[in-house]
């Protein structure tokens, strides 16, 4: 009688935890995003490392949120190295959201032709990616332009907007040069570390 009694607390115990924790987490969850929309973003980040820590470490999700909010806090290290991370996640439009975002950071180091690579590869994982297929344009006539000063043109800013994600975006097809039947997650990995070596010695 008495394990029986022990056992029925401890699974309410138990339920309870759980419930609690969920709870917990999706607290966190609408403080980060409030921080975030109000421009608090070292606070956001703050409630992202808490969320991955304590709550959901393999969110690959919570993982850009922070980002993200390292992005729009001009910690521009952080959030690259968060971005190449997630270059690797199973969830196709985080990768690509993430290489495109590569492809800003690395527009905003005036290192053009390693940010047109990330937003190829951008395209090249989700092809229905319309804010990288905006900055691969406009980047690649820019360049154009630098080389042939004759031509006209209209200036890539790097847009911070590329954070958003729409995979409902109208479709557009790009051209990559870059081994495009290299799929697996470790070809694009490998790729994408020797062309951000080999381009950044050309700086």
């Amino acid at each position: 009688m008495i394990l029986k009694v022990f056992l029925f607390i401890q699974f309410f115990s138990n339920l309870w935890f759980y419930f609690n924790k969920i709870e917990n987490s999706n607290s966190l969850k609408i403080k980060a995003a409030e921080a975030y929309k109000t421009h608090y973003y070292n606070e956001a980040i703050n409630y992202y490392e808490e969320l991955l820590t304590e709550y959901e470490p393999n969110s690959d999700a919570i993982k850009l949120n922070l980002a993200h909010a390292h992005y729009k806090a001009q910690s521009y290290d952080a959030a690259a190295k968060l971005y190449t991370e997630l270059s690797l996640s199973s969830d196709q439009s985080i990768r690509s959201t993430s290489l495109c975002q590569l492809g800003v950071i690395q527009h905003r180091s005036k290192r053009y032709k390693l940010a047109i690579y990330y937003f190829k590869e951008a395209l090249r994982v989700n092809p229905n990616n319309k804010l990288a297929a905006y900055n691969y344009e406009l980047l690649k006539v820019t360049l154009q332009k630098q080389t042939n000063p004759g031509s006209t043109g209209v200036e890539n800013k790097g847009d911070a907007n590329a954070t958003k994600n729409d995979p409902n975006n109208e479709k557009t097809k790009t051209e990559n040069t870059f081994d495009p039947d290299g799929s697996s997650e470790s070809s694009i990995y490998f790729r994408m570390l020797y062309e951000q070596k080999r381009l950044s010695k050309q700086h």
